[in-house]
């Protein structure tokens, strides 16, 4: 048996064949797929779905005289092992999770509140979500593929965060924008897809663009899923508050071997890998002028892998002898004293 491996790229090669459903095997909530060529017990129709690696999605659902009714529609990988599937009105919408899978079987779980409102699932919210998930899907709207997705800590107490997603689109006329799925509950990891509307005549030609979105209510519990046409990049993040586990700070004002001398403060953070921590000056200044407020701008990118590094944090800049006594790291300290070096 092998357990999907942690890739931004799911579900892996493995899954795209046909599965029928052994519902035999079901237990506690996991429902158990197997290929073709498995032998199993004679049954009044199985239902079963087969992934393709271009997104399409084929469901088997068992209909009328136990025949198997088949709806194609579109997978999209929402991180390593979760997949959202949705087939535009012409049946239910849901989401699952991949447990374990090889060459033989398949462990899923269906999970229902996780997937996005308007992706309907078996039992829609009110009578008014059904109606509007049934209206036709906008033709002039399109998930387009993306470059690039990161994170950006604003300077402000406390800290705001904001998505930054950069790529390119065919024709000069397509509007780029970040719209967050909607949920029943928070999920780990929050949808975001990467939208690209036409506003006006198709006028071919590559154009790049960059879209920001506020995340103040559209994290999950775990961190945020980015969603383009043909990808999804997952981006974890740490502490709502934005801190990382930073030490052996110093502030100091070097003296030698140049004039004017320079103020150095240097610490060490452990963040998430893919992460990155740079010290700014913040803006407005402090009431105390001998206070130097440097605000501590974290910068979480995807990670390739699940594990933490030690990142060295410096910042320099010019400072006559006397002006400061300490400089306060924004927004959770320290303060430190600055001493001189000769």
């Amino acid at each position: 048996m092998t357990t999907l491996p942690a890739s931004r790229r799911t579900p892996t090669d493995v899954v795209f064949q046909h599965w029928r459903h052994s519902f035999e095997e079901d237990a506690d909530g996991v429902e158990v797929f197997r290929p073709d060529d498995a032998v199993l017990p004679p049954a009044f129709g199985r239902d079963g779905f087969e992934m393709f690696p271009d997104g399409t999605f084929v469901q088997e659902d068992i209909g009328p005289a136990d025949g198997i009714v088949r709806t194609s529609g579109r997978w999209h990988g929402r991180g390593a092992r979760r997949v959202t599937v949705r087939f535009d009105g012409r049946r239910p919408d849901y989401a699952f999770e991949v447990l374990e899978v090889d060459e033989t079987i398949l462990r899923r779980r269906v999970d229902a509140a996780a997937a996005p409102v308007h992706y309907l699932g078996a039992e829609p919210a009110d009578a008014a979500t059904e109606t509007f998930a049934q209206q036709p899907p906008a033709s002039s709207s399109r998930l387009v593929d993306f470059n690039g997705a990161v994170i950006i800590t604003l300077r402000s107490f406390p800290p705001q965060f904001v998505l930054r997603v950069d790529g390119t689109v065919p024709y000069e006329s397509v509007q780029v924008e970040l719209v967050p799925l909607v949920y029943v509950q928070r999920p780990d990891y929050w949808g975001i897809e990467v939208v690209g509307t036409m506003r006006g005549p198709c006028v071919a030609g590559t154009t790049p663009y960059l879209a920001t979105l506020p995340l103040a209510r559209t994290t999950g519990t775990l961190g945020i899923d980015v969603i383009g046409a043909t990808r999804t990049e997952r981006i974890d993040l740490g502490p709502s508050d934005g801190s990382a586990d930073c030490r052996d700070w110093t502030a100091f004002l070097d003296r030698q071997p140049i004039d004017p001398p320079t103020l150095r403060v240097r610490g060490v953070c452990t963040v998430p890998d893919g992460t990155t921590i740079e010290l700014k000056r913040h803006e407005p200044p402090g009431i105390n002028p001998r206070d130097l407020l440097l605000d501590k701008i974290v910068t979480r990118g995807a990670a390739t892998t699940d594990g933490t590094s030690d990142v060295e944090v410096v910042f320099e800049t010019p400072a006559r002898p006397g002006s400061l006594d300490t400089v306060t790291i924004l927004p959770d300290g320290p303060t430190l004293t600055v001493e001189d070096v000769f």
